[in-house]
């Protein structure tokens, strides 16, 4: 399995660098391996994770992504995941700058068809 720990000192911006080495590390295991995220509550940076790959899968899958949901739903299992307004702000920014980078991919992949 894969382990990530992510620091207190760590400031929310810099999650998103986090998200990219855990996006490297998940490409290279097989789906059958399990991810270990922790922080030091287990709920703040590691409820920002969970509700990025969340959004992600959602993402490939064609499903609508509602942060509000994913968070309600996380919270059914673990309460107080996500705990402050500006981590859920961050979640809410990542999920939009993915999803961005996912339009842009999509139109540039149908320009380069039109002149093939």
């Amino acid at each position: 399995f894969c382990c990530v720990l992510l620091s207190a000192r760590s400031p929310s911006y810099l999650l998103l660098s986090h998200l990219c080495y855990v996006q490297l590390f998940a490409s290279l295991l097989d789906s059958d391996h399990p991810m270990v995220v922790h922080c030091s509550a287990g709920i703040g940076r590691t409820g920002v994770l969970i509700t990025m790959e969340t959004a992600l899968c959602l993402m490939e899958c064609g499903q609508p992504v509602y942060p509000r949901d994913i968070v309600r739903t996380m919270r059914d299992h673990r309460a107080m995941m996500i705990q402050t307004p500006s981590q859920y702000r961050f979640v809410c920014e990542a999920i939009l700058k993915c999803f961005s980078r996912l339009l842009y991919i999509i139109s540039s992949y149908g320009t380069f068809l039109q002149h093939v």
